[in-house]
């Protein structure tokens, strides 16, 4: 990929429906520097580092039993 031109990344998954009542993190083990978070059209956060992990707690946007997608670009 050229440097110069972005790139998303879409993922689409389910959370268990026996996660309801539970804290839920979203968690990217090595993500590219300058990497924006979104989950189903909210953002999540922003990242800078390099190749790092990031976590985003997404408890609140969670809809366990029903498919969301994350989107990291």
């Amino acid at each position: 990929m050229p440097q110069n031109q972005p790139v998303a990344v879409a993922k689409e998954f389910a959370i268990p429906q026996e996660w309801a009542g539970s804290r839920i993190f979203l968690r990217f083990d090595a993500i590219h520097a300058g990497t924006h978070y979104w989950l189903n059209g909210h953002e999540l956060g922003y990242s800078e580092n390099l190749f790092t992990p990031v976590e985003w707690e997404i408890t609140d946007a969670a809809r366990p039993g029903r498919r969301i997608v994350s989107i990291s670009g």
